[in-house]
């Protein structure tokens, strides 16, 4: 059955700004177009193309002649799909909808429903209509063309719901550029630093797809937490890489409200497919409890209920095609920092030549107990300048300070509150230190959480100042005891009291702790706020403080934070390790590196293996990071911090040093540079080469490894300059 039951128009519209006819662009060249296909616009290096009879857009890459197109080619003889699935393969748009009579499930529009799609050209702009006639639901894409890019966009007034539905998600070309098991190539998704699937014949029929929310999920439930061991989407791309040849798509506008699907072959046929899909309506779980008073079903159930109001906003992707050895996961890497850097999407912080050692140190830790709550002082100010002093006094080159813990009742007692703990050295002791951190040319950053609180804390009202779920309930955890503040009491705590007390030291920042990690959403209607309102939130909260300190940092890395940062904490290094996953790679790190410094989560003091964890920080471009105390962590054994175990300064102060001294010297004048280039060379063997040629080889292995004529050492790393030679 054929999915498209209407006449598909070809629509020609004389009025001004309306669509006009396609002889428009028959000035352009049409020599060799694949059969049945017309010209709508041309570059110098892609020609966009569209088909009517089986509607169809497509770009042939003129550099090599390689067609990307938006319906999968290989017949169904040779897939096996059957009619169904030839259908589908072919479609430019799949939605999930609502119906009146059942709004809290979603249907699925099926191959054979009834749509039309209508071409037009508007100037050098290819618009389709796209109008799902039997869901009565509709909308248009505008498509163009610009040098080595397709500019795909739905604009916010296009999208019509002129029926009973509602439209919840939008699919955009759901097989653009899917590759068949027997080709030579992978699929990148942005799971934690990135991660890659190799197209292969030789596997089983997977379950399960790869489908995450980018930027994470909006937390209303508490009692729903993500697994530690799933990573998180944190930027809005996907990329796709066929022989010599490659696109990477970006979300240039609704990135906070869309989804990376991702389905590997074997995943109900034999086609590995990538798209995005933009979310119009959220999702969310609610206690049954909470919905009605009385049922005949069990209180605790939960139902799924889905926003009644639409999420406004246009939504653009930007299809990047690369060529040749630019058609790889480092070549996509290195187009999307372009892209961030000419739209002004991050900041080119001055990173220095040698990288700074990122110290984190916690200073006082709240123990509850029966009576009244103590504070464990754990690091005092003063020893925290014993701490810099031993570290400079090894030849530590530069130093970023983060302290934890600094505020009145210490670590995890949130809302974070003034004055800074007595117990520590008080307001005078952090003046104190923050100017003899300046003066030794250190920088120092107060971490600080405006996300969570606890009833136990005090300093907040419940009712008026935390986050509100869809039916207008409280958002906590079982216990009724942890909360979340609402984004707009946050940005008031950090104007009225954080930066007005802050203001007369000389600390470099303030580091926002979760800022690049979660986003919230809240729904009391007097301060109605939404992921992009989240968004926009942290955004105006790191630009209030910049405008009062020199820097601001963030812990987490996604992308809507990066134009608004100095430093970059916990920046994962790995994939979730899904089934279908070949192995991570350093997507973020690629994109990102020599514009803004970051660290790991874990520290080097808590790894698993040390040695391995320095050798992750060379390979992805690490800054060197230790968190340590001045008391034995022993002390805080009784309190809900448990997992500072091993961060003692004594034992580990000749190490930390040491560490930092070979990275500092091997790989002087590395660090402000672009890696351009990440090669897996053997499974434990892999090689990075900076913009300026240099080249480090990394081994994870047991046994030394040659590669290029170089020998690798087991369990370490080695710097090749280009002008030859090893550091």
């Amino acid at each position: 059955m054929n999915i498209f039951k209407k006449t598909v128009l070809i629509l020609i519209l004389a009025a001004a700004g309306g669509l006009f006819s396609l002889g428009a662009a028959e000035s352009l060249s049409s020599a060799d177009l694949p059969e049945g296909f017309q010209l709508a616009d041309e570059s110098e290096n892609l020609i966009l193309l569209y088909k009517t009879d089986t509607p169809e857009i497509a770009v042939l890459d003129k550099r090599n002649a390689f067609f990307w197109s938006s319906a999968f080619k290989a017949p169904v003889s040779e897939t096996g799909l059957g009619a169904q699935w030839d259908s589908r393969i072919s479609s430019l748009a799949d939605i999930l909808y609502s119906k009146p009579d059942d709004e809290n499930s979603y249907f699925e529009s099926l191959p054979g429903t009834e749509h039309s799609v209508a071409f037009g050209l508007r100037g050098e702009t290819l618009v389709l209509e796209i109008d799902f006639t039997a869901l009565q639901i509709r909308f248009s894409y505008e498509i163009s063309i610009d040098d080595n890019t397709m500019i795909l966009s739905i604009p916010e007034n296009s999208v019509e719901e002129y029926g009973p539905n509602s439209l919840i998600r939008l699919t955009v070309l759901p097989f653009w550029g899917a590759a068949s098991d027997s080709e030579n190539g992978y699929i990148m998704y942005p799971d934690g630093s990135g991660a890659i699937h190799s197209f292969t014949e030789e596997h089983g029929e997977y379950v399960q797809k790869y489908e995450a929310l980018v930027y994470g999920k909006s937390v209303l439930d508490m009692e729903e937490k993500q697994s530690k061991e799933v990573e998180q989407a944190l930027l809005p791309v996907f990329g796709i890489k066929r022989d010599n040849n490659a696109f990477l798509a970006v979300a240039a506008e609704g990135d906070g409200d869309m989804l990376i699907d991702f389905a590997p072959g074997g995943y109900r046929i034999p086609v590995n497919r990538i798209s995005s899909s933009f979310i119009y309506r959220h999702k969310y779980k609610i206690k049954r409890s909470n919905v009605v008073a009385r049922t005949t079903r069990a209180l605790n159930t939960v139902v799924e209920i889905y926003d009644k109001e639409r999420v406004a906003g246009d939504r653009s992707l930007n299809y990047f095609f690369l060529a040749d050895e630019q058609a790889n996961y480092s070549g996509m890497a290195s187009a999307y920092r372009s892209y961030l850097i000419e739209n002004n999407k991050i900041r080119n912080t001055g990173v220095s030549e040698t990288p700074d050692f990122f110290l984190g140190l916690l200073m006082g830790i709240r123990e509850q107990r029966i009576l009244a709550d103590r504070i464990i002082p754990m690091t005092d100010f003063e020893s925290a300048k014993v701490i810099v002093d031993g570290l400079l006094s090894r030849d530590m080159q530069g130093m970023t300070v983060n302290l934890m813990g600094w505020e009145k009742k210490g670590y995890g007692a949130w809302p974070v509150s003034v004055p800074v703990n007595r117990k520590i050295g008080g307001f005078g002791g952090l003046k104190d230190f923050s100017s003899y951190l300046n003066d030794a040319g250190c920088s120092l950053f107060l971490q600080w959480n405006s996300i969570d609180a606890r009833r136990d804390n005090g300093s907040f009202s419940i009712y008026g100042d935390t986050v509100k779920n869809p039916v207008g309930l409280v958002v906590s955890d079982a216990m009724n005891q942890k909360y979340l503040i609402s984004p707009v009491k946050s940005r008031k705590i950090l104007n009225d009291d954080l930066i007005p007390y802050l203001e007369d030291t000389e600390i470099s920042g303030i580091l926002f702790e979760d800022a690049g990690k979660r986003l919230l959403m809240d729904y009391v209607d007097s301060r109605r706020f939404m992921r992009n309102d989240s968004i926009r939130n942290w955004q105006s909260m790191a630009g209030d403080a910049r405008e009062t300190f020199p820097s601001a940092g963030v812990s987490g890395g996604n992308a809507y934070i990066l134009a608004d940062t100095d430093w970059l904490t916990d920046i994962p290094y790995k994939d979730t390790g899904y089934f279908f996953s070949d192995r991570s790679v350093p997507f973020f790190q690629l994109a990102v590196h020599g514009l803004i410094p970051y660290t790991t989560a874990l520290p080097g003091n808590l790894s698993w293996d040390h040695q391995w964890t320095v050798l992750k920080w060379v390979e992805y471009g690490y800054s060197p990071y230790y968190q340590l105390t001045w008391e034995d962590p022993g002390l805080m054994r009784k309190t809900d911090y448990t997992e500072l175990y091993n961060a003692e300064f004594t034992k580990w102060a000749d190490t930390a040093a040491s560490v930092y001294a070979r990275i500092a010297n091997e790989m002087s004048g590395l660090h402000n540079l672009q890696i351009l280039n990440h090669d897996a060379l053997e499974k434990q063997l892999f090689r990075n080469t900076y913009e300026d040629g240099t080249r480090v080889y990394i081994n994870y292995g047991s046994d030394s490894l040659n590669a290029d004529g170089i020998t690798v050492p087991p369990r370490d790393f080695l710097v090749v300059k280009p002008e030859g030679g090893a550091n």
